[in-house]
């Protein structure tokens, strides 16, 4: 019944993972394949109800360009 505030980054190859206003953090090098798009969220011996859920593109054209 405890209700969590979670907040994911997915980029290229590394995933972080806020909780509770950054009480928790974790961050990860993953391994994705180009065609991946989904996030899968589950719970190990419960279950899982969404209250709100939003997602922005984190990429920028031009942002990061050189000389």
């Amino acid at each position: 019944g405890e209700t969590l505030d979670l907040h994911l980054f997915l980029d290229k190859s590394v995933l972080e993972l806020f909780l509770d206003g950054g009480r928790t953090t974790i961050t990860r090098t993953i391994e994705r394949r180009p065609q991946d798009r989904d996030v899968e969220l589950v719970a190990l011996g419960g279950s899982v109800r969404v209250k709100a859920f939003e997602a922005w593109s984190l990429a920028v054209d031009g942002l990061f360009s050189g000389p």
